[in-house]
């Protein structure tokens, strides 16, 4: 076998085998109508060597090393909690204290992040500046095959701030379910969160973002980071 065609097949992924056992093969065609989810996007080309490198890293494990590390962005706007909430995960007890309010100027970065013990993943974490003044950077840094972590206040849940990060991941082509959304609402122990009202909060938000018109989105989780609890 010398060469395959594969496109349009609503593909999520090419069996690795392909790459073992094809010694022969030198030209593959996958990139059209295939969704390849399980691909990252930078080998989602047609470019056999590139693509055949990476089906090798599946099974050849010095080779996979690299891809334990893994981005977790922090997205949300300001004075909602994702400082605390990055801190708050950070932290080996899995709570901070919540006494005053932290502000990001422009990006912080925290790297080799573990949130397991007994995890081998690592994220380099990106806590984003709430303040629209920031937006325009913060564009750079948004990129396919990452974590990103939507927050937002349970008090007063800005559904428009939140639409407009939503469709920011969608736009710059990293909502093609590559890259995976939690929304996360903060402030969970406040004392108007009530178990009816976070239900019902969490209701309104999953139906506002839904699967279907976000590729990725991985549910809406409610959190407190002074007390370390959270539902999902």
């Amino acid at each position: 076998l010398e060469q395959l065609f594969v496109e349009h097949n609503s593909l999520e992924m090419l069996p690795p085998a392909v790459a073992f056992e094809c010694d022969a093969l030198r030209v593959v065609r996958c990139a059209e109508g295939n969704p390849l989810s399980r691909i990252p996007e930078h080998f989602r080309v047609n470019s056999w060597p590139r693509l055949r490198n990476y089906l090798l890293t599946l099974t050849d494990k010095p080779r996979c090393e690299f891809w334990r590390y893994r981005k977790l962005i922090f997205i949300g706007e300001q004075a909602v909690g994702k400082s605390t909430l990055m801190q708050a995960l950070v932290s080996k007890k899995g709570r901070v204290s919540c006494r005053e309010n932290l502000s990001t100027d422009g990006i912080d970065i925290k790297h080799g992040v573990t949130l397991d013990h007994h995890s081998k993943v690592e994220f380099k974490c990106y806590d984003f500046g709430g303040q629209e003044i920031f937006y325009p950077t913060h564009q750079f840094f948004l990129t396919g095959n990452a974590i990103y972590v939507l927050v937002f206040n349970l008090e007063n849940v800005g559904t428009s701030r939140i639409d407009y990060w939503m469709h920011q991941i969608r736009s710059l082509g990293t909502g093609d379910g590559s890259s995976s959304i939690v929304l996360a609402g903060t402030h969970l122990d406040a004392r108007v969160c009530s178990a009816e009202f976070v239900a019902e909060t969490v209701r309104e938000v999953e139906h506002a973002f839904p699967r279907r018109r976000f590729p990725g989105m991985s549910g809406v989780a409610a959190v407190s980071c002074k007390k370390g609890g959270g539902e999902k």
